[in-house]
């Protein structure tokens, strides 16, 4: 068994980590033992019935790993690892989750959140035949005119005529796409609208967007973002649905 300290580890964790491979190393703080660092291997101790499970759950907890990183760590499907820390009381879909506190309006005054959503979870949510949970959630929802128009061209698709019905009853609002200046080249036009305008309400703003590739932008510009697993995760926490996997059934039937 091998010890560093604190210091040592700092400055050359790789050296640890190769010394964790033949065996415990113990982790000193001031010449008092402080951690352990044990190797996962995955012929072992990662083998062990349960063990990939909690490690992805406790990852995802604190927010560690995103959800459908967590899934895959655990070796689960996301609608089932959703059902499994559903158990747990974690009501979190990713980084972002933390952060579903129902939304209040769209005009970002005080004390006031932005809720803005892409196409994919609006579409998401009509196929899964709970488009209302967004307004039991976060009470009003902002796309902007690019993000309306796409839905719409949709025709008989989910989403079409729900986004149409929230827009008249007003708890789904439009806001004016600004010009796009090109500053995410690799986003379709509703995503790239949409990041632009959670930027102009950073620090007010929860974006609804499942892209892999939005939602990457969106971290890296540090604003909290979410799609339709968190968001059905946060309605059975809150008691609006009974199970998420059902949604997600229908989800997949209509993709």
């Amino acid at each position: 068994m091998k010890a560093f300290g604190v210091r040592q580890l700092k400055n050359n964790p790789s050296a640890a980590l190769r010394a964790a491979r033949e065996g415990p190393v113990v982790v000193l703080s001031r010449n008092s033992p402080e951690a352990v660092l044990i190797h996962l291997d995955e012929d072992t101790l990662l083998a062990e019935p349960g063990v990939r499970r909690a490690l992805a759950t406790a990852l995802y907890r604190e927010r560690s790993l995103s959800l459908g990183l967590a899934a895959r760590f655990a070796g689960l499907g996301t609608a089932e690892f959703i059902q499994h820390v559903s158990r747990f009381g974690y009501p979190r879909g990713d980084r972002d989750t933390g952060h579903h506190s129902r939304g209040r309006g769209s005009s970002g005054g005080v004390g006031e959140r932005l809720v803005a959503a892409d196409a994919s979870p609006l579409i998401g949510m009509a196929a899964a035949r709970m488009f209302d949970v967004l307004r039991r959630l976060y009470g009003v929802v902002t796309v902007t005119t690019v993000v309306r128009d796409e839905v719409w061209a949709g025709g008989g698709r989910p989403g079409a005529s729900e986004v149409r019905d929230a827009i008249e009853s007003g708890w789904i609002r439009v806001a004016a796409a600004e010009p796009d200046t090109g500053t995410f080249p690799d986003l379709d036009p509703g995503e790239s609208s949409t990041l632009r305008l959670a930027l102009r309400h950073r620090g007010k703003c929860l974006l609804l967007m499942d892209e892999p590739a939005g939602r990457t932008h969106a971290r890296a510009l540090g604003l909290d973002v979410t799609g339709v697993a968190g968001s059905l995760l946060v309605a059975k926490q809150r008691g609006f649905i009974k199970a998420v996997r059902p949604a997600l059934d229908a989800l997949a039937g209509n993709g």
